[in-house]
């Protein structure tokens, strides 16, 4: 009986050993996953504090930039009617600024209904029906009674009535987020007029103005920007059309970071002084973002 005794506790304890080193190991399986996730949660955090740190130097150049070009028009004798480019260093460094007047923009609360259908279609990517209601939206919003509102009807029991930025499209109804990134570089809120002017818009205002037609849209651009006197208008529809005015501007300010990418910095830039003394107005600004598809949509 003794051995067998002896057997069975030496059973015992091995089995006890084994259940103990099971815990072991499950203790380090769990460990180690705490720590995996510690560390992925710490790589996360450093790289929202990278992307957060890289906005911020990027606004704060690019504000610096459309400053000094600000200061620079406002000298000018004669104010751009059309695009121009132009490099600003600050701080050493090297800032590729872009100025487009916001007549080359589809206005908001000026344009057309047909030209707002034409923009949320061809501009947004909407369907033809689709793109008729939001439009229809758009007008009934900027209305009252059927009149378009002007500078004095901005408010209607406590209502906004008329865009004052770009973003308060997105208050009619219809228009979502992704709607609303894909317009945000067609549009403004500041150029006054009905139609757009085609020396100051960019391709892809064209491509609205051409109804969805590239090669027309093409045609006028190479012509334009080859200074080419013969620039045929006749295909698109002329209630579409203004003529270039100057005072206010799109500022696109593009900043390069050190990792070989770039940020835009954009604001909405008027040369009249403003109410508190200053020689010009910055009265809207877009946060930092990723510049390649700016670059794509200008």
């Amino acid at each position: 009986m003794k051995p067998k005794v002896a057997a069975f506790r030496q059973a015992r304890l091995a089995s006890s050993r084994g259940l103990a080193l099971v815990a072991v190991l499950w203790m380090v399986a769990a460990l180690a996953l705490i720590a995996a996730a510690l560390a992925s949660g710490t790589r996360a955090e450093v790289g929202v504090l990278h992307g957060f740190q890289s906005d911020t130097r990027a606004e704060a150049l690019g504000d610096a930039a459309i400053h000094v070009v600000a200061g620079r028009m406002r000298a000018l004798a004669e104010r751009p009617d059309r695009v121009v480019v132009e490099p600003v260093v600050v701080d050493g460094v090297e800032v590729t600024v872009r100025i487009a007047p916001a007549s080359g923009f589809v206005d908001l609360n000026a344009a057309h209904e047909t030209l707002l259908r034409n923009l949320v279609e061809f501009g947004g990517g909407l369907d033809g029906a689709a793109a008729e209601r939001v439009a229809a939206g758009i007008a009934a919003w900027r209305s009252r009674d059927g009149q378009t509102l002007t500078d004095e009807d901005r408010l209607d029991g406590g209502r906004r009535t008329r865009f004052e930025v770009i973003e308060d499209v997105l208050q009619v109804p219809e228009v979502d987020f992704d709607l609303f990134d894909r317009m945000r570089d067609l549009v403004t809120t500041a150029s006054g007029a009905p139609g757009v002017s085609p020396l100051a818009a960019s391709p892809q205002v064209l491509m609205v103005l051409a109804a969805g037609d590239a090669g027309v849209a093409a045609d006028i651009a190479s012509r334009r920007d080859a200074e080419d006197p013969v620039m045929d208008l006749t295909r698109l529809n002329p209630q579409h059309l203004a003529s270039a005015q100057t005072g206010t501007y799109r500022v696109d300010a593009f900043v390069p970071s050190p990792d070989g990418t770039a940020r835009v910095r954009t604001a909405w830039l008027s040369l009249s002084a403003d109410r508190r003394g200053s020689p010009w107005n910055v009265f809207d600004r877009m946060p930092a973002r990723g510049a390649a598809g700016v670059r794509a949509a200008l």
